[in-house]
Parts: structure tokens; C-alpha cells; sequence
């Protein structure tokens, strides 16, 4: 025998009840847009007030037992060993659209959120309405009313290009900035080191997504090499990966350079040993060879110079070259 479908446990929309724990179900909205609540910069600090005071706030959940708000206060409550919580059911959404609206709202009505957040809530906000026929629906003006919780939502379709304008008005930012957001975090390739440096303000958000734009064009529409964008960062911010890869990349340039002056150097030992200052018999030819010899010395003591410094006792290094190839 199959076992029994499983019932929800509150029927009554707007009830406050305490809820078992494992009995509640992330949404999957929630993590696509926010990510796993362990990675929020306020997780400790809230797991310490969990611990000490529990939940002061209920939960909110579909009557299904699916979670619309609390995400983080739920998984505080598990780390911290509660049993259950407070959690108040809401009425199903009858729009997917209206129910990630309130999930969005849920966090940035909480605290501010973050630039990733903003493009990946942007992106999604937009692509609910396709999905049920809005912003690719017939234009016109969209039939607005006030659902089951109170908010005033759009029950028709959306007009024709109005989508990106209510999905940003929804996140309470501006068009541009959404769409800045959504490009930087929403592109591939796009080095860990500048989204970092953009979420602190080091680097500008329009400038950036500016620039990603750019180079995706160049590059044939995906970012490949991200070089590119690295430039954009301060170099105190870059990770350690990348660090690593910055000096491998050093150091390939380097054995390349490196093999290509060995071989002019014993091209040009070969030519001196066949043939030294001394051996020159015309007084023009003996000045030419002998400013060239005297030049690429000179430049291999001004690197060296510059890196190790003025020799011992000396404010600067001399050279003196000798006929016959000697120095």
C-alpha cells in the first residue's frame, strides 16, 4: 500500500502556530537568488541571538510547510538545536510571479541587499512573467488589484517593455542599476576578485558592467580571458588564485624572453669570438662594432641596477670595454 499523501499542517491561512523544524522546506527561489543562509555575512551574529534569546520573529510558509521568510532564521534555529519554531501561514500565491515578489521583499524590507542579489533577483523577476505569458503577452495597460496578502500586484500580463522597469521597482533601485548588477553577476568568466571589489564600491557598478560589456563583444560573446576585467582591480584586492596565476603568467613570459636573449647571446658570442674588436681592421666598422657591444652591455647594467641597485662603494656602475671582446 502507498503511503498517504502528506496533509499540510496548518489549514487555516494566517494562523500562528509552532512548527516542527523538519518539517519545514526551503524555497528553492530563495536559494537560487540568495544562496545557502550559512554564507550570509549575518549568520553568526544571528546564530548567537538564536542561541541566546530563540525566535523572535515567526517564520512565514505556504501552508504546504514551504518556506517564504526565515530562510536564515531557520537554519540559526537547526545549528542551534531548536526543536521548532514560530512560523505564520500565508495562503498560496496564485502567481509564481507575486510569490517570489514576496520572497525578494521579505529580504530587502529586512536589510539591504546585496549587488549579486540585485542581479539575480532582477534576472528571475523578469523571467517569471515569461514564463506566464506577461512581458511577451499582448500590450496594454496591466489589471492591478490587491491579492490575498494585502499587496497591489499585477493580475494580467505586463506591458511590452515595461518588464525590467517593475522588476527594478520591485528591488527599489533604478532600471540602470538592476541592469548593471544583473550583467556583472549574471556573466560568465567574470573574475571573483572585481564582483568582490564592486560589492564594497571600489570599483564603479555602471563602469564595470561597461567594461564586461565590452569585452564579452571582443571576445565572441562569452568571457574567456579575464585579464581584462582584472585590470579594473585594485591589485591589493585580487585572491591568491589569482595571484598565483598572475605569476605564472609572469614567469612564462620570462623563460619565453629568457630563450629568445640566450639565443641572441651566443649568436653574439659566436660573432666576437670569429671576429673581436681587434680583429677589425677598418676604423668605421671597428666603432660600429664596438658601439654595439658597448649598448647591450650598457642596458643589461641598467636593469641590473635597477633591481639589485648601485654596486658596493659606487654611485653608479661602470663599465669598461676592452678590444678583443673583453669587458
Amino acid at each position: 500500500m502507498g503511503s498517504a499523501p502528506r496533509q499540510p499542517l496548518l489549514r487555516k491561512p494566517g494562523e500562528l502556530a509552532e512548527w516542527p523544524v523538519d518539517r519545514l522546506t526551503p524555497h528553492e527561489e530563495n536559494l537560487l537568488i540568495f544562496g545557502e543562509p550559512e554564507e550570509s555575512i549575518a549568520y553568526e551574529t544571528l546564530l548567537d541571538s538564536v542561541r541566546k534569546n530563540g525566535i523572535l520573529e515567526p517564520l512565514v510558509a505556504r501552508p504546504d510547510g514551504v518556506l517564504l521568510a526565515g530562510h536564515l532564521r531557520l537554519a540559526c534555529a537547526k545549528k542551534a538545536g531548536l526543536g521548532t519554531v514560530p512560523v505564520r501561514v500565508l495562503p498560496a500565491f496564485d502567481d509564481p510571479y507575486d510569490e517570489v515578489v514576496f520572497i525578494v521583499r521579505s529580504n530587502s524590507d529586512r536589510r539591504q541587499l546585496t549587488k549579486r542579489e540585485i542581479g539575480l533577483a532582477f534576472k528571475r523577476l523578469r523571467e517569471i512573467p515569461r514564463e506566464n505569458g506577461g512581458t511577451r503577452g499582448k500590450p496594454g495597460r496591466p489589471r492591478r488589484g490587491t491579492d490575498a496578502h494585502g499587496n497591489t500586484s499585477n493580475l494580467g500580463s505586463i506591458p511590452r517593455g515595461q518588464g525590467r522597469r517593475l522588476a527594478a521597482r520591485r528591488l527599489g533601485v533604478s532600471t540602470a542599476k538592476a541592469t548593471a548588477c544583473e550583467r556583472i553577476f549574471g556573466t560568465e568568466g567574470v573574475p571573483d576578485a572585481l564582483k568582490a571589489a564592486i560589492e564594497r564600491g571600489d570599483v564603479g557598478t555602471i563602469r564595470a558592467a561597461k567594461v564586461i560589456a565590452g569585452e564579452k563583444s571582443r571576445q565572441g560573446g562569452v568571457v574567456v580571458d579575464p585579464k581584462p576585467l582584472l585590470a579594473l582591480v585594485p591589485r591589493r584586492e585580487t585572491t591568491e588564485g589569482e595571484r598565483v596565476g598572475m605569476v605564472e603568467d609572469k614567469e612564462r613570459v620570462f623563460d619565453e624572453v629568457f630563450s629568445a636573449l640566450l639565443k641572441v647571446y651566443r649568436m653574439l658570442d659566436g660573432a666576437t669570438s670569429r671576429l673581436p674588436l681587434a680583429a677589425v681592421v677598418s676604423p668605421e666598422k671597428h666603432e660600429k662594432l664596438r658601439d654595439v657591444l658597448r649598448d647591450i652591455a650598457n642596458r643589461a647594467w641598467r636593469e641590473i641596477e635597477r633591481v639589485e641597485g648601485p654596486a658596493e662603494g659606487s654611485d653608479s656602475t661602470h663599465l669598461t670595454l676592452l678590444d678583443g671582446g673583453q669587458s
